[in-house]
């Protein structure tokens, strides 16, 4: 491997290339007659050994696998693996990157069963050519892919190898020279929800934290309950200053006071929110008011309304008590006689009505049709001009009483109301043979545009006897859901707001993984 020319004075030394790893050495002997001779000793060093490279992602798996879930409506994925080299090389290092097909080995050894990824859906840079710049240890290298044209909850296989390197390089002890990518397309969109009924969800405030009204939704995202009621405020007597006088019990009143932490966050989601108001106890009835104590008092509603920015009330004439007599210049005498009553019972939405128009988003006035109670029009007005939502009573036996009598449409009836606390205690029995449900729920569309829910609870710490969806209750959803919106179907929830003390409640959002899916409903489908 050691030449030598000579020519006159000059002696020139060659040697072959080294094409190994280790040094060689030899020797030139130079001799003149008798002189000594002269030994050159010539050493050479091998080629340098190829530096050790690893292609990974930083999200490798000790499969070399990487997991990927796309999330709804995305159509590109960027993947960002690094081919990095042990040490710096003196010149570039060069690799070429390709997909290739590993689909048996993966399939027949791991999970989860997949399709091969598209070729056709792949980009690499520069035709999968990544170079290392001399002196440097690591080349980025982006990969994109899209995802149009793939089915929806599939897994697919790419497998991205370093199918060729510089002589300077190798694949390191590890073996990292190829990553295994298994990405799972998104579920399909679900069919967006055509509301042709409202849900009115009627919560007791003294038990449940409305926000927890969020998490009720169909799968497309959109919020099942079209409108909150906080039930309730009352209407009361202070017979030391004879007033008729807007009480909020301390668990309504922190709601109010609070109203962008617990009551905006509702609206902002597409909800209504009303305020509802409930006799308590004593003399004063949303019935039996004077027009003149009638006038006073919508006065102090409609400014509540106003005040805390609400979308209307709900008037329930319920818990009453005898006594108003007594006072015969602020209430009617004391009767139960429906000929008088039908009258003074719209008398107060009528007034409120007024005093609401006054309020530039015009808030609605909305009736609990307790005990049947029926309107007559006020003053030759109709009653449709000043009640815009009535809403059964969930005990007679749920269904509208007589609302064509008051000239309402049935774009202004919640025809059906139900009792969501004692739906929850019936675990295992629907209200009517699950061949009827069709029938029912096209009965209650064809005479009303909402559906009421009183008394729901959607805490799901409440325990026994609320709705906790773990019980009855999400039959109905998912049935009035199925029914009334074309297939629709409710997302199972994932958190819960808690109400933590009288006039106390968390605007913190719990994260709750024990709520019942509902998937078995469809069991119970003709």
């Amino acid at each position: 491997w050691i030449t030598t020319k000579k020519e006159n004075s000059t002696l020139t030394i060659s040697v072959s290339p080294n094409d190994s790893e280790s040094s060689r050495g030899g020797k030139v002997t130079v001799s003149a007659g008798n002189a000594k001779p002269v030994e050159i000793q010539v050493t050479q060093t091998g080629k340098p050994a190829p530096v050790a490279y690893s292609f990974k992602d930083p999200d490798q798996d000790s499969d070399k696998s990487v997991k990927i879930t796309a999330e709804s409506g995305e159509t590109t994925i960027v993947l960002n693996p690094s081919f990095t080299l042990a040490s710096p090389v003196e010149d570039d290092a060069e690799a070429v990157i390709a997909s290739v097909d590993e689909l048996d080995y993966w399939n027949m050894f791991n999970d989860p069963d997949c399709l091969q990824f598209p070729a056709e859906n792949l980009t690499l840079p520069d035709g999968g050519r990544v170079t290392v710049p001399a002196g440097k240890t690591e080349a980025p290298v982006q990969v994109t892919l899209n995802l149009d044209g793939l089915e929806f909850s599939t897994s697919y296989l790419l497998v991205l190898k370093v199918q060729s390197s510089s002589d300077n390089i190798k694949v390191g002890p590890e073996y990292f020279d190829r990553i295994y990518y298994v990405i799972t397309t998104a579920p399909e969109p679900a069919k967006p929800v055509v509301k042709t009924i409202k849900n009115i969800a009627i919560l007791e405030v003294n038990d449940v934290n409305p926000l927890s009204a969020l998490e009720i939704k169909f799968t497309d995202g959109t919020p099942y309950f079209d409108g909150v009621v906080l039930f309730s405020s009352n209407i009361q007597f202070n017979e030391s200053t004879r007033q008729v006088e807007l009480y909020h019990n301390p668990n309504v009143q922190a709601l109010l006071d609070d109203a962008d932490t617990y009551i905006r966050p509702l609206q902002d989601a597409g909800m209504k929110v009303y305020l509802s108001l409930l006799c308590n106890n004593d003399e004063a009835w949303l019935s039996n008011l004077l027009p003149e104590t009638a006038q006073k008092f919508s006065k102090l509603v409609a400014n509540a309304v106003e005040t805390y920015r609400l979308d209307g009330v709900m008037l329930d004439d319920e818990h009453k008590a005898f006594g108003g007599s007594n006072y015969p210049d602020i209430f009617y005498e004391d009767t139960y006689d429906y000929k008088l009553t039908d009258y003074r019972n719209g008398e107060f939405g009528y007034y409120l009505k007024q005093e609401l128009h006054k309020i530039s988003w015009d808030p609605v006035v909305m009736l609990y049709q307790a005990n049947a109670e029926t309107w007559s029009p006020v003053n030759g007005t109709p009653v449709a001009d000043f009640l815009d939502v009535l809403i059964s009573d969930h005990n007679i036996p749920g269904t509208a009483q007589d609302y064509t009598k008051m000239g309402l449409t049935k774009d202004q009836i919640a025809y059906r109301t139900l009792n969501a606390r004692t739906l929850a205690t019936k675990k295992d029995n629907l209200p009517t043979p699950p061949d009827k449900w069709g029938n029912w729920v096209t009965n209650v569309m064809e005479r009303g545009s909402y559906f009421g829910w009183y008394n729901l609870n959607i805490d799901p710490t409440s325990g026994e006897g609320y709705f906790n969806w773990t019980n009855n209750t999400v039959h109905y959803f998912q049935y009035l859901a199925y029914y009334m919106y074309d297939g629709a179907e409710i997302a199972t929830p994932t958190g819960y707001y808690k109400k933590t003390g009288e006039g106390q409640f968390d605007p913190k959002r719990y994260e709750y993984d024990g709520f019942y899916s509902g998937s078995d409903w469809r069991d119970y489908l003709p």
